[in-house]
Order: structure tokens, then C-alpha cells, then sequence
């Protein structure tokens, strides 16, 4: 047996040396139990990849960004519409209680509004769950990686991107400073008429997107109060079923929205980026005022 355990060794090193070689490499192989890395470290390695297929790298790295902000918005989404059920499922067993005790408080057609209100909330974590599925799908092929629905990301939670920027000079200026990445830099010189049209929508749109993203953050805070008012004064027995339900609504409505504006704003942002940067997009073409370039 000893003897069995000897020779044995050498295989044993052989096998552990061949897993520390292939370790940093497996952690960036995707597939279950592996994570998507940081946005940036997401963007530029869909980058490498495009470019070793001879592919557009910066076309890539707009469509990783893409991709990963809307896995982070639509999984907060996700997470408001499981809480919107969990509080539609309490409310329409407790209506169904009063009304079994015979409170003339509660009718059957307020039982039956929370019971629709709760299908809605499971309806949308159903499609929600099953887009997040998709994208995550899609954000694995641009890097080569095998994924599933459960492959988390490392950076979760949108986060509306910080722009100070108050006008397009300004912003071209800032991918000109010193230290700017190479690939991230605006080509110098005079631009051309529909290229300077072109950012100009874009960067309308990025301002339109701020304004609309410090409005969406007044509105989530309301609700939110809104909606913990609510639930408190049906817990105990002072508050309508009617009042809960559409407060839930307007709940669902607000939040979803505030999310989905954050991810407008940092598409509108990556937009801007991708038309400013030398070798960009050409100018689009019969472009609408105030919609989002393509």
C-alpha cells in the first residue's frame, strides 16, 4: 500500500501544478458557478475577443456595457416585482380572512382587484426573469463564455453614471486630457458638419436623460413612502384594501421606471461615447429630435 501511495505522487504534483497553470484562466471561463467580471473588465474583454475574430472591438464593447446594464436593471426591476407579489399575496389572504369572519370592510370584488394585482406581479417576475435569462445568454456569446440564467454578476444594481458634463465641448475635451486611453480619444481637429450634428443629438439626449433621471430619484422617494404608509395602516387594521392595491401600483409603476431611467441615462452616455471616439459611427441619418440615436 505504501509503495501504491509513492509512485502516486508524482502524478498527484503533475495534476496540481497543471491546476494552478490553468487556475487564473478558469475563473474567466464562464458557465455555472463563474460570474460576468466588473462592467469594464466585462467591455474590454468582449473587445479582445472581436478583435481576435476581426470583428469591430469598439462595436463590442458598446453591445457587452449594453448588455450588462440591462441584466442590472432589469434585476432590480426583478426584485421589486417579487416584492410587489409577496405584498399583493399577504394583503389578498388577509381580505380573504376578514370576509370568512364576515367585516363588512372587505367585498369579494376587493379580493378579486388584489388577486388580479397579484397575477400582474407574478406575470412580471416571470418575463423579467426570463429577459435577464436572455441577456446574460447574449452577453456570454460576445465573450465566447457558456452562461446560464444563475451566472451572476459581479457588479450588481444599476448605478446612474456621474456626467458634469454641460456642453459637448467640454466632453470632447475631457477624451483629450492627458492620460486618456488611446482608443477612448475624439479625433482632433475641425469636425465635420453631420458628425457635429450627430453629437449634438447625442448629447441632448444624454442631458435630457440627467434631467429625467433627477426627477425619477424624487419620485422613487415619495413612493417608497407611499407604499410603507400604506401597508403599515392595512397591517393594523385601518387601512382599505383599495388604497393598498393602488398604492402597489403606482409603487410598481415608479420603480420600474426609476430603473429603467437610470439604464437610459448610461446608454445614452455609452452612445455619446461611441459616436465621439476617432473611428466612431458615421452620422445617423434622418434622425428624430429627443429619440435615442441609433
Amino acid at each position: 500500500m505504501q509503495t501504491s501511495i509513492r509512485l502516486s505522487c508524482p502524478v498527484l504534483f503533475i495534476l496540481l501544478a497543471a491546476i494552478i497553470v490553468c487556475w487564473p484562466s478558469a475563473l474567466h471561463a464562464g458557465g455555472p458557478g463563474k460570474s460576468f467580471p466588473a462592467l469594464e473588465e466585462t467591455a474590454r474583454l468582449a473587445a479582445e475577443r472581436a478583435k481576435a475574430l476581426k470583428n469591430d472591438p469598439g462595436e463590442a464593447a458598446f453591445k457587452a456595457s449594453d448588455l450588462y446594464y440591462q441584466i442590472q436593471y432589469k434585476s432590480d426591476q426583478l426584485k421589486i416585482a417579487e416584492e410587489v407579489r409577496d405584498h399583493f399575496t399577504r394583503a389578498a389572504e388577509k381580505a380573504e380572512e376578514k370576509f370568512d369572519r364576515g367585516d363588512e370592510g372587505i367585498s369579494q370584488s376587493s379580493i378579486t382587484k388584489l388577486k388580479l394585482g397579484l397575477s400582474g406581479a407574478e406575470n412580471d417576475v416571470l418575463v423579467l426573469g426570463n429577459e435577464i435569462h436572455f441577456a446574460k445568454l447574449s452577453l456570454g456569446h460576445l465573450l465566447g463564455w457558456e452562461v446560464t440564467a444563475e451566472t451572476p454578476l459581479d457588479e450588481t444594481g444599476i448605478k446612474a453614471v456621474e456626467f458634469a458634463f454641460h456642453n459637448l465641448e467640454s466632453y470632447l475635451a475631457s477624451l483629450n486630457a492627458p492620460g486618456a486611453p488611446p482608443g477612448r480619444r475624439a479625433c482632433s481637429g475641425p469636425l465635420a458638419p453631420g458628425k457635429r450634428l450627430a453629437l449634438n443629438g447625442a448629447f441632448i439626449d444624454v442631458d435630457q436623460a440627467r434631467l429625467q433621471m433627477a426627477m425619477a430619484k424624487k419620485s422613487r422617494k415619495i413612493t417608497r413612502t407611499l407604499l410603507v404608509t400604506e401597508v403599515a395602516n392595512y397591517d393594523f387594521g385601518i387601512g382599505q384594501s383599495e388604497d393598498l392595491f393602488e398604492a402597489l401600483i403606482i409603487y410598481t409603476r415608479v420603480l420600474r421606471g426609476y430603473y429603467e431611467t437610470a439604464y437610459n441615462l448610461n446608454r445614452a452616455v455609452l452612445l455619446l461615447h461611441r459616436q465621439a471616439i476617432c473611428g466612431g459611427p458615421q452620422p445617423v441619418k434622418d434622425r428624430t429630435v429627443g429619440s435615442p440615436a441609433n
